[in-house]
């Protein structure tokens, strides 16, 4: 799994930007037409009124990206609620909905929760990494030993 952390935080970051903000359709997602309508959107995010409620519609992605930060948005004590879905298989887009923990009425906002999870995801994936090249290198070895 290779995604680019920086690009999810700086979409995150323009979430104030109107071009982002799209209006809803019947059916809850935000209105972005056809799968190739957002060539260098990756991440649109509809808030309403409370920031501790968000919808994250991905481009580009699926249950691999999903179900990852699923599981670690989920671990996080900040968040009472977390799930996707993919609206249809022939689009690739992933939506996800996050709620976060609202102690004495105060809540953190969705986005820093999500920015949250995106850098353990990606502390997750390089450690996963670092064992898998570390492995690799010790078969080599043992593979150069047994051709001996």
């Amino acid at each position: 799994i290779f995604f680019s952390t920086d690009l999810h935080f700086e979409m995150a970051e323009r979430r104030v930007d109107k071009d982002l903000r799209k209006p809803m359709r019947d059916d809850g997602l935000p209105d972005v037409g056809g799968p190739g309508d957002l060539p260098d959107v990756k991440l649109v995010i509809t808030e309403g009124a409370d920031p501790s409620v968000a919808t994250f519609l991905w481009s580009d992605e699926g249950h691999t990206l999903g179900n990852c930060l699923r599981h670690v948005l989920m671990s996080n004590a900040q968040t009472s609620f977390c799930g996707y879905t993919i609206p249809h298989p022939l689009e690739p887009k992933m939506k996800m909905h996050l709620r976060t923990v609202q102690e004495d009425d105060v809540a953190p906002a969705a986005c820093d929760v999500l920015k949250t999870g995106l850098a353990e995801l990606s502390g997750v994936m390089q450690h996963t990494l670092h064992l898998f090249d570390e492995a690799l290198v010790e078969y080599e070895k043992t593979s150069a030993m047994d051709t001996s």
